[in-house]
């Protein structure tokens, strides 16, 4: 099931990346996977 997703998701940014470029705009891309919590 996770090798299914990790592939699809894999597949999903090919296309997102393919769309910028094709685009060509100036973008910038954060992925939420570096993003920390704030902690208050």
């Amino acid at each position: 099931m996770m090798r299914r997703i990790f592939w699809n998701a894999i597949e999903d940014k090919s296309i997102a990346e393919h769309a910028l470029i094709q685009s060509e705009l100036e973008w910038v891309i954060v992925r939420a996977s570096v993003l920390q919590p704030k902690v208050l």
